[in-house]
C-alpha cells in the first residue's frame, strides 16, 4: 500500500512479488481502480482501505493518510467496492487509531453487517484482551496491529500465544 493510484502501480508491485495491494486515495479518487484490478488480477488481491471517522451518527470515509474527507459513508462506500469486485476490507477507526483504547467496536458492527467479505480491523488496540471482542464480528477475519508492536509492548508470539489460548483462530 502507499501511492497505488493505477492498474500500472498494482501491475508493478504484483510483478515486483507483492499477493496483494492495499489502496485508499487511489480508490476513493477513481472507484473503477477497484475494477480494473480485480478483472485483471482477481479480487482476492485488492485490499480496499478505508478509513473512518464517526461524525453525528455516521461514519465518513477520509483519504490521504485522513487529512481528507469525503461525503462517503462508509456504510454506502462498502456497498460500492463490493460490488465494483474488492476482495478484502482494511477499516481503520480515525478515532480509536493511536489511542491504544481497543478496537471500535460500534464500527466494526456496522461495518461487518454491511460487507460480506473479509475485514481487517485497524485502529486502538491496547491490550490483549482487545482482540477477544474484534473477532465475533462476521466477517472480521484479521487485525492490523503497530503501534503496541513497535514500541516492544507485545511480540507477535505474546499475540498469537494470546490467540490460541482463548481459541481464536490463527496460525501457530
Amino acid at each position: 500500500g502507499g501511492g497505488v493510484k493505477s492498474i500500472w502501480d498494482a501491475e508493478e508491485l504484483f510483478k515486483s512479488g507483492a499477493d496483494k495491494v492495499t489502496i485508499n486515495s487511489g480508490i476513493v479518487t477513481n472507484p473503477n481502480l477497484i475494477e480494473e484490478i480485480s478483472k485483471n488480477f482477481g479480487s482476492q488481491s485488492l485490499v480496499v482501505s478505508i478509513q473512518a471517522k464517526k461524525e453525528n451518527d455516521n461514519w465518513n470515509v477520509f483519504y490521504d493518510s485522513a487529512r481528507e474527507k469525503t461525503d462517503k459513508n462508509i456504510l454506502d462506500w462498502i456497498k460500492i467496492c463490493q460490488d465494483l469486485g474488492a476482495g478484502e476490507f482494511l477499516i481503520t477507526s480515525i478515532d480509536k487509531e493511536g489511542t491504544e483504547e481497543g478496537f471500535d467496536l460500534q464500527l466494526m458492527e456496522a461495518v461487518s453487517e454491511k460487507s460480506n467479505i473479509p475485514i481487517i480491523a485497524s485502529g486502538g488496540f491496547g491490550k490483549l484482551s482487545d482482540l477477544k471482542n474484534i473477532f465475533e464480528f462476521k466477517n472480521v477475519t484479521g487485525v492490523a496491529i503497530a503501534n503496541m508492536l513497535h514500541k516492544n509492548t507485545f511480540t507477535v508470539s505474546d499475540i498469537k500465544k494470546y490467540l490460541l489460548e482463548n481459541k481464536i483462530n490463527t496460525r501457530n
